[in-house]
């Protein structure tokens, strides 16, 4: 038997994408294999989860509360995956990955019913939906 075939899910890519499908699969009883090449650009990130920050091609006013706009998404736009998802799945895995960061120590604030504005290091604002604690008092 090969060595992979020990495994119900293999997840390739150690992203945040990846680490949470493997973490979903292995929630669900799934023996999982998680397959990485290198670090990747996971720590280069600002370690914030955006939801929706603007409106597809309308990017000079953000997006203030961007749940409610998820069930009108479809009618603009769609093919976008919130679309084929649904506003309560999206509130749900938002709930799960906050939920895993606080019992790993890594505590998220925020919620999809309204986004946070934060700075950027190069002088721009951020609007989005869930922080680390340790911005939460960045939002402006």
């Amino acid at each position: 038997m090969l060595p992979f075939m020990l495994y119900d899910v293999m997840v390739i890519g150690a992203g945040l994408a990846g680490l949470m499908a493997a973490l979903v699969a292995q929630s669900k009883g799934a023996r999982v294999l998680l397959v990485s090449k290198a670090m990747g650009s996971l720590p280069l990130t600002s370690g914030c989860i955006d939801l929706l920050g603007y409106l597809p091609g309308r990017r000079e006013s953000f997006i203030d509360s961007p749940y409610p706009i998820l069930a009108q998404i479809g009618s603009f736009w769609p093919s976008h995956p919130y679309s084929k998802i649904g506003p309560e799945k999206i509130r749900q895995a938002l709930q799960f990955f906050k939920d895993t960061c606080s019992q790993i120590g890594l505590p998220y604030v925020g919620d999809p019913d309204r986004n946070l504005l934060i700075p950027t290091s190069i002088g721009t604002f951020h609007p989005t939906c869930l922080t680390p604690a340790s911005m939460k008092n960045g939002d402006l």
